[in-house]
């Protein structure tokens, strides 16, 4: 294996643990809400740094199976925690398109 292929394979296996663990840790109920509320920030900030860049695609990969009232429910509470109505959100996406 090349190094190259063998530093994708560690980044690989690097993620494959982070996602289990963090689905450990919710399944053990051994997520603080201040834990929770850090990994969503982070996630977001990773994510908005992508899309700034062009760097644009879905939010979620397709085995992740995340529902519509999932999304409803952080959505809705994101936005109220930010102060933006979901008139400006209608604004912000018609003005990203």
């Amino acid at each position: 294996m090349s190094l190259p292929e063998s530093a994708e394979w560690e980044r690989l296996e690097r993620r494959k643990s982070l996602s289990c663990l963090l689905k450990e840790l919710q399944e053990q109920g051994d997520l603080s809400e201040r834990e929770v509320q850090d990994l969503l920030a982070t996630a977001i900030r990773v994510y908005a740094a992508h899309y700034e860049k062009d760097d644009r695609y879905p939010p979620f990969s397709p085995e992740s199976k995340i529902s519509a009232t999932e999304v409803m429910i952080l959505a809705s509470q994101m936005l109220k925690y930010t102060n933006v109505e979901l008139f400006e959100l209608g604004l912000w996406m018609n003005w990203n398109r």
